[in-house]
């Protein structure tokens, strides 16, 4: 392991027994296509390192996905969704799920199940289907079989699953087939093709074809493209290159919608 690995590493692991400011939880709000109330959230961890400065998920995950300290960032993600579905109960605020995205190591180690169903036991009051595991798409191309059983262990700990870029030019949506998810993740490459007038039916029907295997949509876009979203199958809509917000922000975004 490269010397700034092990010092990223020691960091992490440094911040998360601490329990300190420096690792803040963040939410990404998912709406559905024809309305403005958050239904559900897709939760990551912002570091606001002194070494290296502000990282948001997308920076450190090169280095993290296949570190120990991805798995204790995965927990900590996994343990503060639950803490916050709590908040959002408290305050009568409706939060479907929480979702939160899955490192590679623990796929390779075989390792989700255990560590998913201890931190569930220590919150029997928390519905499992309350909280969504995302595995991108390139996990199933490292282990295909492996990725596949991580799922339906999500399942039988009754969690929500879904595959994260679907849609892309590299992406095989046959995938779907053999991997049970619950949600697709459309990528902003495909949501692009909605309301285009040279393929007017292209993105309705990749939509048709993933409700066909029993599988739910969520697409990532722009606004623009979310108003051509409201008569198709998918069941809502996360914005494209907005700036993550906290608990409190989303709890205020669900309330302020709530009362429109």
């Amino acid at each position: 392991m490269e010397e700034k690995d092990q010092v990223f590493n020691h960091y992490v692991k440094l911040q998360i027994d601490s329990g300190l400011k420096p690792l803040e939880p963040v939410f990404y709000p998912i709406v559905p296509v024809d309305g403005v109330e958050a239904i559900a959230f897709r939760a990551s961890t912002t570091i606001n390192s002194i070494i290296m400065g502000v990282m948001k998920q997308e920076d450190y995950t090169p280095v993290s996905d296949n570190r120990l300290c991805g798995t204790e960032l995965f927990k900590h993600n996994i343990q503060h969704a639950i803490a916050s579905l709590k908040e959002f109960d408290k305050a009568h605020k409706r939060c479907d799920f929480i979702a939160v995205r899955c490192p590679a190591q623990l796929i390779e180690k075989c390792a989700l199940y255990d560590l998913v169903k201890e931190v569930l036991q220590k919150n029997p009051s928390i519905d499992p289907s309350r909280i969504c595991v995302e595995f991108t798409e390139n996990l199933l191309d490292t282990d295909a079989e492996k990725a596949k059983y991580a799922v339906l262990d999500m399942k039988i700990l009754k969690l929500r699953t879904a595959l994260v870029g679907v849609g892309r030019e590299d992406t095989k949506i046959s995938k779907l087939v053999s991997v049970p998810v619950d949600l697709a993740i459309i990528d902003k490459e495909a949501t692009k093709w909605a309301g285009d007038r040279n393929k007017p039916q292209l993105f309705n029907s990749l939509l048709s074809y993933i409700k066909a295997m029993g599988v739910n949509s969520i697409a990532e876009g722009k606004e623009e493209q979310r108003k051509e979203l409201h008569y198709s199958e998918a069941i809502g809509f996360m914005f494209e290159g907005t700036d993550p917000i906290s608990l409190e922000a989303a709890i205020s975004v669900a309330e302020e919608a709530e009362n429109q």
